[in-house]
């Protein structure tokens, strides 16, 4: 796996590409300790910072971003609660406002939200007679999780 990451981060290295890699589940580096050493292995290669996933994989966010916060390129806002149920940012248990503090004086700037919110389709038909109980973070639409997530990021900013 380190011998092909090595040639792929070269390869996009001739194009001018920067080889990011993302904390994730199912996968090796599902553990901030296993990201160092992919990091540690091919050093061009970029960190891509998810709390969510880590929290997903059973990982302490805070001793995550204690190995690799100084190596995070960009970071997903996701947050999760401790039974990996994904909440809009800063809900969870991720540590998203000191995470995004620190990430930004250390100069980071690049976040991508990816807020992975649960959509509760068909709310509306249930709701004509009466309200029926939903998850809390469950919305009605796509865009209305969307704007959710939206608000959510803001709110930590």
């Amino acid at each position: 796996m380190i011998d092909y990451l090595s040639r792929m981060a070269e390869t996009a290295a001739g194009f001018g590409v920067a080889l990011c890699h993302e904390n994730e589940k199912g996968i090796y580096a599902d553990n901030a300790e296993r990201c160092a050493q992919i990091l540690d292995a091919v050093p061009s290669l970029r960190c891509v910072f998810d709390p969510a996933n880590f929290i997903q994989c059973g990982q302490d966010v805070r001793e995550a971003w204690a190995l690799l916060g100084r190596r995070v390129y960009y970071m997903h806002i996701k947050d999760a609660l401790a039974d990996g149920t994904v909440v809009p940012a800063g809900k969870g248990i991720g540590c998203l406002p000191e995470l995004l503090k620190d990430f930004s004086a250390r100069g980071g700037e690049a976040v991508t939200l990816e807020p992975h919110l649960q959509v509760f389709e068909g709310l509306s038909d249930l709701e004509k007679d009466h309200k029926t109980p939903v998850p809390r973070f469950a919305y009605p639409t796509s865009d209305a999780a969307f704007d959710a997530a939206c608000q959510a990021l803001k709110a930590l900013l």
